[in-house]
């Protein structure tokens, strides 16, 4: 996999319907932040975390297949 970030969430919701379109596959791997994920609930949340929830809110992965 090939992992871009581009500026925020609406662009990258964009970018993938387009190469969807285009027939070009992408995934969002960990749309949910780990302290934000039901496995973690349990666990005491010591700060916010606003970065990492902007990070992988822009992030989105390349599938690299062999048809590419």
């Amino acid at each position: 996999q090939y992992t871009i970030q581009v500026e925020n969430q609406e662009i990258r919701d964009g970018l993938q319907v387009f190469l969807k379109e285009n027939g070009i596959p992408t995934m969002v791997y960990y749309p949910k932040p780990m302290h934000k994920q039901k496995a973690f609930a349990d666990l005491k949340l010591y700060q916010e975390c606003p970065i990492t929830e902007k990070l992988l809110s822009c992030r989105m992965a390349f599938l690299l297949l062999c048809d590419l």
